[in-house]
């Protein structure tokens, strides 16, 4: 059997939650889809252990764009403010924006934990409680390029400015 890819498109959700949960986000897949225009925004926050994004928490192969989070992402490992971890290395987050703190124990970035950003932004702080694996933008990347990151990134050595 044959799937095309799945699209996910305008889509707009103002939040007043909070959860927990292993591999969370708003989206999760095993398969090829593209996600885009989406934004999540109010009271929010979105918590688990592992694989947890504002966004997606974990996907095999996406694409994200044009998406906005605002809230707070809390997790333990491959946490990211728009997504959490993608098995592909050849996706990307583009063009999306978080506010809010971003925080876990490893593997943490303030767009996505494990993945690529292009032309992103993060307003707010990024916390890791590992001595590595801590970044604005990306946790554990492949490459980023034209985003920036406003906000403290701290992890088990100290705060970066």
């Amino acid at each position: 059997m044959l799937l095309s890819p799945i699209i996910i498109h305008k889509c707009y959700q103002l939040l007043s939650f909070y959860h927990y949960i292993t591999y969370l986000g708003w989206f999760d897949s095993d398969i090829e889809c593209t996600i885009g225009n989406c934004i999540l925004r109010g009271d929010s926050s979105v918590s688990g252990t592992q694989c947890v994004g504002g966004i997606v928490g974990c996907v095999g192969s996406a694409n994200i764009i044009q998406c906005g989070y605002e809230g707070d992402v809390i997790g333990g490992e491959y946490v990211g403010g728009i997504l959490g971890r993608t098995a592909a290395r050849d996706r990307r987050v583009t063009k999306c924006y978080v506010k809010g703190k971003i925080s876990g124990k490893d593997i943490v970035g303030g767009i996505c934990g494990s993945s690529s950003a292009i032309s992103s932004y993060v307003i707010g702080n990024v916390i890791s409680d590992s001595n590595c694996n801590c970044g604005g933008i990306s946790g554990i990347g492949h490459e980023s390029k034209y985003c920036y990151s406003y906000g403290y990134v701290s992890s088990g050595f100290g705060i970066a400015p």
